[in-house]
């Protein structure tokens, strides 16, 4: 039992001598000196003329029992929120540090602080927050012209500014957004961002599609207030247009006609102004105006005499709030046909007694065709007007062959003048006889009498236009009139 109890007892003596080796000294902590920083800033707000700011400080260090002493050639560092760049100063012999501070623009404390070592505890504190004032700003915009045609662009140009205590400045290299409404557009919103020069200058273009209001605004940031309240320009563009609906037509006889419809997408009411007809020979590009009509609620049209084939098209002149535009080509073409001198015998006859009336009618086929051939199994009719009278009137009907040749006998009313006439085809001109006969009936006195006529057509108008219009539109081209 001793010899248990001592061993016990030398057991528990050298567990207690190991713990008390192991243990840390209990003072090693209350060695280490308390630091204390002080900082402030010389200026408690700073702008875009004066934007940064001295802060100034002291770094002090106390152990227990002694007083505070001054901090020497301790790095201080120093942190703003929003900056890397600032300066980390280094304490002189008297603790205290001394160092530039600019600004980013936006309010913020400058934090100081000293990092622990194995004497001294770390230490921080921060200035007071250094406001900023910012600047007014403004910017205007200023258009190159008030109008212009659609698909061209505007030239915006413009300078922004900042105010300073002696007056407006230049606001350099800042982004400036000119914005163009476009409400009436149905396009949406459109905008074009530029950089101003050294002088605050910038341009841009923008190609608006309608009337349309435009702005320009800048947000610096900094030291500098967004612009608010910019004066706006309007913008006036002038629509594209469109010559719709276009048509052209001739008749045998060289009546033409022309309509179609001038429309526009952007111009909400029905557009005036004027739409020049115009002709030009097929394989040109001389365009030749013919007429000049006039455009009623968007639509035109207009009918006239002409003398030969070609294409047409209508080209619209443009009014203040719609662009010059073009129609599409029409092709209007016929085939130019040819009748000689007729022969009638015999040249004196009896009255009611018959003569024979003959001729040729040909045509044109092809444009390097040099003369015209036989134009076969077509109608002719046969006319007749009295001596002294104007009025013509329809005989008969004779058929060519297949030289073209064509005979009628028809009756001798009296003392008169015949001829023949082509009223034409789809696409062959009308064409009469380039003479008109002569015959002399005899047995009954007098001229002749129109009352044995009754019933038979009166020919006066086509025959009459034909008669006025031979040999002319260039009687040698196998499209144009005989």
């Amino acid at each position: 039992m001793r010899r248990t109890t001592l061993g016990i007892a030398g057991a528990l003596t050298l567990t207690l001598a190991s713990a008390a080796i192991s243990a840390p000294p209990a003072f090693a902590a209350a060695d280490k000196a308390k630091v204390t920083i002080t900082v402030q800033s010389d200026r408690q707000t700073v702008d875009a003329e004066h934007p940064s700011a001295t802060i100034t400080g002291q770094v002090m260090s106390q152990k227990d029992g002694e007083d505070a002493k001054p901090l020497a050639g301790v790095k201080v560092d120093l942190t703003v929120p929003d900056q890397t760049n600032v300066d980390d100063p280094t304490t002189d012999a008297d603790g205290k540090f001394s160092v530039a501070y600019t600004s980013s623009g936006n309010a913020n404390a400058v934090h100081a602080a000293v990092a622990a070592t194995d004497e001294l505890e770390a230490a921080e504190a921060s200035t007071p927050v250094i406001q900023v004032s910012k600047a007014q700003t403004r910017v205007n915009v200023v258009a190159d012209k008030p109008k212009h045609d659609f698909g061209n662009a505007f030239t915006l140009t413009g300078t922004a500014e900042w105010e300073s205590s002696t007056g407006w400045r230049p606001l350099a290299n800042t982004a400036v957004a000119v914005h163009a409404d476009n409400s009436s557009c149905s396009t949406g919103a459109q905008s074009a961002n530029a950089t101003t020069d050294a002088a605050g200058h910038y341009s841009v273009q923008v190609k608006p599609q309608c009337d349309t209001s435009v702005w320009a605004d800048v947000k610096p940031g900094g030291f500098y207030q967004d612009s608010s309240n910019t004066q706006s320009r309007w913008l006036l563009v002038r629509a594209q247009t469109y010559v719709d609906s276009f048509s052209a037509s001739m008749d045998p006889y060289g009546w033409f006609k022309a309509s179609g419809h001038v429309s526009s997408r952007r111009v909400y009411h029905n557009l005036a102004g004027l739409v020049q007809v115009q002709y030009a020979y097929p394989g040109s590009d001389r365009w030749k105006t013919v007429k000049t009509v006039k455009v009623n609620s968007g639509s035109f049209s207009t009918a006239f005499r002409v003398n030969t084939s070609g294409n047409w098209r209508a080209q619209f002149l443009g009014t203040a709030d719609g662009m010059p535009s073009t129609g599409p080509v029409r092709k209007v073409w016929r085939w130019g046909t040819r009748m000689g001198k007729i022969k009638v015998s015999p040249g004196k006859v009896r009255k009611n007694r018959y003569v024979t009336t003959s001729g040729t009618l040909t045509r044109y086929w092809k444009l390097t065709q040099r003369t015209p051939t036989a134009f076969g199994g077509q109608r002719v009719r046969i006319i007749f007007r009295f001596k002294g009278k104007k009025t013509w009137y329809h005989l008969a009907w004779a058929t060519t062959d297949r030289k073209g040749r064509f005979s009628k006998k028809v009756k001798a009313y009296g003392d008169g003048y015949y001829a023949a006439e082509f009223e034409g085809t789809r696409d062959t001109w009308a064409v009469g006889s380039s003479n008109t006969p002569y015959v002399n009936t005899y047995g009954v006195s007098g001229p002749g009498s129109s009352g044995g006529l009754a019933g038979i057509q009166s020919l006066a108008t086509p025959f009459a236009q034909l008669l006025t219009l031979n040999g002319t539109g260039g009687a040698g081209s196998p499209a144009a009139r005989p």
